[in-house]
């Protein structure tokens, strides 16, 4: 049986032109959906690259911010520039917001935050967190009678914090002080005093030497003879023999014992005529003035001592006392008595004064330890600042007596002796027994003409050396 042509295709299907087209646009959607993977997991590798990244940056902020928050509660007179390291790593935001803040209160509100603030962070740099807790607890109270809630809980979590965290709350305060306007002269003057009492503390008593010599010194260039003759129109012969007189006292002044008084009754007789008798007058005068200038702070501190000698055992009395110790230590503080005693008002107090004396305008009351040892310092000081008014006296004097001026008519307004403390009354005797006789009026603890012991300087205030108060 003849057999046809063999079909080889029999048993395949025909290739579709367009099934082959459908099958590689099936494999390119495969490789470009592989090829979007790829790239979205190298996106996602490159974002966790970023975050890693920005996680090791901000822990290496937070580590930086911990140092300088560590460097900080070390130091509690820190100054701006110290807080400002520690601005600087504060994310900007949170700057902004509190500046914006700052902006929108009137020039009023800004210097009553500020000059608050500053007592508060004063108080917290001197380790005495209960007067900062005080001070923001009647803070918090004032704002909340006057309706003013949400300062209110700002207070009273800063006194909270203050309880539990001063240093924190130190640190706290600093941050912002640095940032908004004027915050920052607050922390150096805080720093600042700091500083000048520590150097104050290191005046020894040779550097108050070397400036007494000076202030004397400047009189007398002021007083020479040339000089003092012109200003009251002496003649070359008066100016001359003012010369032999001042020759005449300097060698009396160290002739010996047996000599000196022929040698003072020489030099005495050259004086006599060096100034006409018309004339003595405003020499004297003139001698008057420069011994005001030179012995002002004398003249506060003795004050003041009469206002501590004169101090009752009250609340008020403490007061008075500890008050006029405080201007016996700074006779130029601007500080007034029952005001709150700050840094700013009573720079040459130290702190630990300042804390006993803000202490007791509060309520609390000196123990008799702490009273008698402030007045026995109070003592000393008025006792330091006599010998310096006595060293400015004796050198005016010799002036005087080298140009035969007398000296009644130039220290008539002075008295270089301790103020007598007031005459206390008798304690009433008992019921039914008859009174003794008057008890002698008790006194202060200085004796009249007891007081000038060591030289120190006329116009200098008192040295704070070897000051301690028994708290």
């Amino acid at each position: 049986m003849a057999q046809g042509p063999i079909d080889y295709t029999r048993g395949f299907a025909a290739a579709s032109p367009l099934g082959g087209a459908f099958e590689a646009m099936q494999a390119g959607a495969r490789f470009g959906a592989l090829e979007q993977q790829r790239n979205v997991f190298q996106q996602q590798q490159m974002a966790l690259e970023q975050e890693m990244q920005a996680a090791r940056a901000e822990q290496e902020r937070r580590g930086q911010i911990n140092a300088e928050v560590e460097q900080l509660l070390r130091n509690p007179f820190a100054t701006s520039a110290d807080y400002q390291r520690l601005v600087a790593l504060t994310p900007k935001d949170q700057s902004k917001a509190i500046q914006d803040a700052w902006a929108a209160r009137s020039a009023e509100e800004k210097a009553n935050i500020l000059t608050f603030t500053g007592q508060v962070q004063s108080a917290l740099a001197t380790g005495n967190p209960e007067i900062a807790q005080r001070l923001l607890t009647e803070r918090a109270d004032a704002e909340r009678n006057a309706g003013r809630e949400g300062m209110a809980r700002q207070w009273g979590t800063w006194a909270e914090i203050a309880k539990s965290g001063p240093d924190a709350l130190r640190v706290v305060i600093g941050d912002i002080l640095t940032t908004v306007e004027g915050g920052a002269a607050v922390l150096n003057n805080i720093a600042t005093r700091n500083t000048e009492q520590r150097a104050q503390a290191a005046f020894g008593p040779q550097q108050r030497q070397r400036v007494a010599d000076a202030a004397l010194a400047e009189i007398k260039t002021a007083n020479e003879p040339a000089r003092f003759g012109a200003e009251l129109g002496l003649t070359n012969a008066q100016i001359a023999q003012a010369r032999a007189a001042t020759a005449a006292h300097e060698a009396a002044r160290r002739a010996s014992d047996a000599n000196r008084a022929a040698a003072e009754a020489d030099a005495r007789r050259i004086s006599e005529g060096v100034v006409p008798p018309e004339k003595r007058p405003e020499a004297e005068g003139k001698l008057r003035g420069e011994y005001r200038t030179a012995t002002t702070v004398y003249q506060d501190v003795r004050n003041s001592f009469g206002r501590v000698q004169a101090a009752q055992d009250t609340a008020v009395g403490d007061l008075s006392l500890i008050f006029g110790y405080m201007k016996m230590l700074d006779p130029g503080s601007v500080v007034r008595e029952g005001e709150f005693a700050t840094a700013q008002n009573a720079a040459g107090v130290p702190e630990r004064i300042l804390n006993v004396y803000n202490r007791v305008r509060s309520g609390e009351r000196l123990t008799e330890n702490q009273r008698g040892s402030f007045k026995k310092q109070a003592e000393d000081l008025f006792n330091v600042a006599a010998n310096d008014e006595r060293r400015v006296r004796d050198g005016i004097s010799r002036i005087a007596r080298n140009y035969g001026l007398n000296t009644d008519n130039i220290f008539i307004d002075t008295q270089p002796s301790a103020p007598a403390a007031p005459e206390r009354p008798a304690a009433p005797p008992p019921a039914g027994r008859p009174s003794a006789a008057p008890a002698a009026p008790v006194r202060g603890p200085v004796a009249a003409g007891t007081i000038n012991r060591a030289p120190g300087q006329g116009g200098a205030a008192p040295t704070q050396r070897n000051v301690v108060v028994d708290f």
